[in-house]
């Protein structure tokens, strides 16, 4: 769903805001996809949150964890996805600011919130618990 969302901003580069009656609601359309799977996906990982929570027996664990979206560099995937954020941060903010590079700036928003997406969740704990729980069965 988290994958969906961004990339559902493409859609825009293939239509036209003029108003006309073929554009209009498939511009609806895709901001419904945008917003649906991005709440869809939140709900999701809200979920895999709770489930995490109740399979924690030590609560003073549960208090020790930082959020994903506020830590960086703490794996190896979440390395590239911070770098990519941070890359597709500055090329969307520098294509906003020049009129001549406007045509870029959905492909490389896109790119930032699909990576921002990615990095919350590589760099977050529910990532880090189900790691654990892999490389204790890969022990095993």
């Amino acid at each position: 769903m988290l994958t969906v969302s961004p990339l559902s901003l493409l859609i825009l580069l293939f239509l036209s805001f003029e108003g006309d009656s073929v554009n209009i609601p498939l511009i609806c359309i895709t901001e419904v996809i945008f917003w649906g799977c991005m709440v869809a996906g939140y709900a999701l990982l809200a979920m895999i949150n709770k489930s995490r929570k109740s399979k924690i027996k030590d609560k003073q664990t549960l208090k020790k964890t930082k959020p994903g979206v506020i830590c960086f560099f703490s794996n190896r995937f979440a390395i590239v996805f911070d770098m990519i954020m941070g890359l597709s941060f500055v090329l969307t903010i520098i294509f906003w600011i020049f009129p001549v590079l406007n045509c870029a700036v959905i492909e490389t928003f896109a790119v930032f919130l699909f990576s921002l997406h990615m990095h919350s969740i590589f760099n977050g704990v529910n990532y880090k618990y189900i790691k654990s729980i892999s490389d204790k069965k890969e022990g095993e």
